[in-house]
């Protein structure tokens, strides 16, 4: 697709951002003196790319317009900052990320390494999550995280810049970065600017409002700019009248004026003709690579940073490994392998993105039979799987929405690609929905606007939930997309809207419980669509409905007819399905419809059958499954298997319950 000029691009987002500057009570901009003047672009969990990065383009258009400005000052006999750089920096945060298995700050040697030698290792707690303290990043979800950081790093180092890792909360590591430039005399350097994208999200808004406060105390320009991380832009949205309006103030109306049903907004932007803004390229600036170049000594400075300083002295959580280069080995040290029965066996970052993009579309077209597929289990072509990527940023929805128009150029629209938009505008739709309502997305009681309030018996019962999470609860169809989740962190969208109704419906459990389990394991966890999503099931979302509930049995036998995927992920029930089998075909999905001992006959072949696979690597990821599988927990009485040759589709209906 064409990107955007830079010049333009870089203007709209300066233009978007918002230059944060205040009185200075540690002054460390600019002198006279200054031979190099320096930019931070604090890259953060949701933009991890190159490509279509705003920020990115701003920091670059900044940096370049103050090398020209000084290169004017010595011509006309003034003094000023004679070269600029753009610093790449990324902080693995410990609210978001777990560190607590990092080894201790270890200074090289000489004096610092003393002093780190008589206080103690510098510990972070696991970060958890805001109602019931689960772990926030899952095994899964922490090594597709730490692959996307690193993909980042990697395409830098291609420039002939890189990535400046670092551990702790960005309020705190940045001033340390700033001292550490301006405190090198032999730098002559001024910091000008950190850029960074702005988030409205809760957690992000304060962090970037510390980080505001941290760095103008040094007297250091905080420039928030508009992230890409919308198919649409929310100025361009046709629900307020914005003639005349700013960018900034049409986006507020539109979200403002958003409608409370999905239907009448993708109507109203399918009426207004609406399309993604140009993809920003932040590398089409002549001075790009000259400005992210990795210049020796001032990265050298800036690996010394807080190395060997006590971090409570220091006022700081800047966090030194014994081996800097080594970050990626000390993140995922000792996490499991991924399991080769994985929809989605592939690695984290920019260029695992891009590769997919173009596989799907271009070299497989799975594209063109998105939606007759999107409901599939098994495999990796039955959906698209870009939501991982979209999740960290590796990839930009707007480069998507190019990329599928080029597709239909050559051949045409389709089901496939219309679906595949729809989709996309899903997403925008909750995002914006989410700047609309702000807070209430993660409330008990959902949207302020909705009159109705989640079941009113609901319970916490941490055993209930514990079974829910782990797959045992006894409804095999529940349980293998449970099972999948945990071992991969990725679950079909069939599974997921399963489960929630499973949990906010037959279970009757705290539907926020649900939320923040798929927040800890999730690849593609997004707060806007996961809680929404959450919301929209449990019947508190902005559109709800208290019986948009579906049929567990209906559901398994229309998408799961074999008892394939069930069999895949539940080894206790897969004795090879033989037609004497008294589980065979779509029975899998009632065991209790047969007794307890039949089903101990079918669990102790299935085991016979599974120890001959001990030697290869399914064989060792299914070692330590539960053999002896449970009884349900909840058994509706419309939970029947259909006669033979049934087929059929739909959400099903509702159904009195019975408590096993």
């Amino acid at each position: 697709m064409p990107p955007a000029s830079f010049t333009a691009a870089a203007a709209a987002a300066a233009a978007a951002g918002t230059a944060i500057t205040g009185a200075s009570t540690t002054p460390v901009t600019a002198t006279t003196t200054a031979l190099l003047s320096v930019s931070f672009m604090l890259f953060r969990n949701t933009d991890l790319r190159i490509h279509d990065n705003p920020a990115l383009a701003a920091a670059i258009s900044a940096s370049a317009a103050t090398a020209s400005k000084a290169a004017g000052a010595k011509t006309t006999g003034g003094s000023a900052s004679a070269e600029s750089l753009v610093i790449p920096v990324f902080c693995f945060d410990p609210r978001f990320n777990d560190l607590s298995g990092l080894p201790a700050t270890s200074p090289s040697s000489g004096a610092a390494a003393a002093a780190a030698s008589s206080r103690p290792a510098q510990r972070f707690d696991p970060p958890t999550t805001w109602y019931y303290k689960l772990p926030r990043a899952g095994p899964q979800k922490t090594r597709f995280f730490c692959e996307t950081v690193r993909s980042l790093q990697q395409s830098l180092r291609d420039l002939g810049s890189d990535l400046l890792v670092r551990f702790g909360e960005p309020e705190r590591v940045l001033p340390a970065l700033v001292q550490a430039v301006t405190d090198t005399p032999t730098l002559s350097a001024v910091v000008d600017a950190v850029f960074l994208h702005a988030d409205p999200t809760f957690e992000e808004a304060r962090i970037q409002e510390r980080i505001r406060r941290a760095l103008d105390a040094l007297g250091v320009r905080s420039v928030l700019v508009d992230p890409a991380s919308t198919m649409l832009d929310p100025a361009e949205l046709p629900f307020a009248n914005t003639s005349g309006r700013s960018s900034a103030t049409a986006a507020k109306k539109n979200i403002a004026a958003l409608p409370d049903v999905f239907t009448e907004f993708r109507k109203a932007v399918e009426g207004a003709g609406l399309s993604a803004p140009r993809v920003v390229d932040a590398l089409g600036h002549p001075a790009a690579r000259s400005l992210l170049r990795r210049r020796a000594a001032l990265w050298d400075a800036l690996e010394r940073a807080n190395d060997g300083q006590p971090a409570a002295a220091a006022g700081s959580h800047l966090y030194v490994l014994p081996k800097p280069a080594a970050w990626f080995d000390a993140m995922t040290a000792g996490l499991p392998p991924m399991d080769p029965r994985s929809a989605f066996p592939f690695g984290g970052g920019e260029a695992a993105a891009l590769a997919r993009v173009k596989s799907y579309f271009e070299a497989t077209r799975a594209i063109d039979t998105y939606k007759a597929t999107r409901n599939g289990l098994i495999g990796t072509e039955y959906s698209s799987k870009f939501s991982p990527w979209l999740a960290v940023g590796a990839i930009s929805p707007r480069y998507l929405y190019h990329s599928l128009k080029k597709v239909e150029g050559k051949r045409g629209s389709n089901d496939g690609t219309y679906w595949m938009w729809f989709e996309l505008l899903w997403r925008d739709y909750f995002k914006f929905l989410a700047r609309k309502i702000g807070n209430n997305i993660f409330f008990w009681d959902g949207s302020p606007n909705s009159a109705l309030t989640p079941v009113s018996t609901a319970r916490k019962d941490k055993t209930t939930m514990s079974m829910w999470a782990n797959g045992q609860t006894g409804v095999p169809w529940v349980d293998a997309n449970m099972r999948e989740l945990q071992r991969t962190g990725f679950m079909s969208n069939r599974g997921r809207q399963n489960v929630a109704s499973f949990l906010a419906k037959d279970l009757r459990l705290d539907w926020r419980f649900g939320a923040e389990y798929f927040e800890s394991q999730l690849l593609d966890h997004d707060p806007a669509s996961n809680f929404g999503n959450w919301q929209y099931v449990a019947g508190v979302g902005v559109d709800p409905r208290e019986n948009r509930t579906f049929n567990m049995i209906k559901q398994a036998l229309d998408y799961d007819p074999t008892g394939a995927y069930v069999r895949r992920w539940l080894p206790a029930l897969d004795d090879g399905d033989g037609s004497e089998s008294e589980l065979a075909g779509g029975r899998v999905h009632t065991p209790w419809a047969v007794d307890r001992t039949a089903i101990a006959r079918v669990t102790a072949r299935a085991r016979q059958r599974w120890d001959k696979e001990e030697g290869g690597e399914l064989g060792r990821q299914v070692r330590d499954e539960v053999w002896d599988y449970p009884p349900p927990l909840v058994v509706k009485a419309n939970w029947s298997a259909p006669p033979k040759g049934f087929k059929g589709a739909g959400d099903g209906g509702n159904g009195k319950t019975r408590r096993l």
